[in-house]
This record gives C-alpha cells, structure tokens and sequence, in this order.
C-alpha cells in the first residue's frame, strides 16, 4: 500500500453553464520503499460510483501525476492564454534509500502541472528545485497602485540553506 503524506479536495472544471466538480488528490510518499510513486486524483462521482452499497457517491480514479517521494499537493486557478485553468503543485521531499539519507537525496525538481479534467491529461507548466519540501501556498495578492492581481507560490523546504541539513 501506498504510504501518504498528505491530501487535499479541491473544486476544479465547470464553466458558465455547469459546477465544478469535486477532487481530492493525495501525494503518496512511497510504495513498498520506493519513493518514485505518483499523487494520485479522485473525482467525486454519484451517479458513476461503482463500490457496491454507496447512495450518494464515491471518489472514482481519474488520474495519476507523475512525482519522487511526493510530500505536498497544492491545486490551484490563474488565468493562462486568457482561460481560467487548474493547476497542480506537486512538492517532491525526498528519492533515495531511506537507509541511506544524505542530502543529495533531498534536492529535487518539483513540478507545477497544467491539468486538464475534460480529458484526464496533463502536462509540465513549470518545474522548480526544492530541498525537502514541506509545504506549498498558492495566493494572489492585488497592488492598489498597479491596479492588477499577482499570484505568488510560497515553498517551505526542510532542508538545505536556512533549513536542517
């Protein structure tokens, strides 16, 4: 079984003329002491729910986001080629032997992921280096003086500089 380390429900898709549905995704850390295990997506479903004695629905599989010892998931919206989009944060802590920990084993590429629920497809946005990564905020801030909104990305790493070697 997968070893977890941490999981978040979000609404994303929809549009003027339908809701967004219901996701949770969860960052599985390692299987059977690998780290290279992907996070992991479910969308709620009522009427496709297929386990036996669920009235008012389940979390359905709907994809798979590739990730290295995955310690945090952070989805996110932001305006990209003029089309509100979802995104994806995958935070990536750690690859190697756990027997064996030195800090090479903690500097990784994280990635942010353009996801696409119509189709159950994604794709690489951007990547960026973390160093056991913990925690992922996505927010947007408005400047009264520019008169625009500006999303920022605050990552907390655990190890390397100015954090625990």
């Amino acid at each position: 079984a997968y070893n977890p380390l941490s999981s978040t429900l979000y609404l994303a898709g929809g549009d003027e003329f339908a809701d967004p549905d219901l996701f949770l995704a969860v960052a599985n850390y390692q299987l059977l002491g690998k780290n290279v295990v992907p996070v992991d997506i479910y969308k709620w479903e009522v009427a496709g729910c297929t386990l036996p004695n669920r009235i008012l629905g389940c979390f359905m599989f709907a994809m798979s986001l590739p990730a290295a010892g995955a310690s945090v998931v952070t989805p996110f919206t932001a305006p990209f080629n003029g089309v509100e989009q979802t995104f994806v944060v995958v935070g990536n802590y750690f690859e190697g032997d756990d027997k064996d920990q030195v800090p090479q084993h903690y500097e990784q590429d994280s990635y942010i992921y353009l996801v696409n629920y119509t189709t159950n497809t994604y794709a690489i946005h951007q990547g960026f280096r973390t160093s056991g990564v913990s925690s992922v905020n996505v927010f947007s801030h408005f400047s009264p003086s520019l008169g625009t909104t500006a999303l920022y990305m605050a990552v907390a790493n655990q190890r390397g500089f100015a954090g625990l070697e």
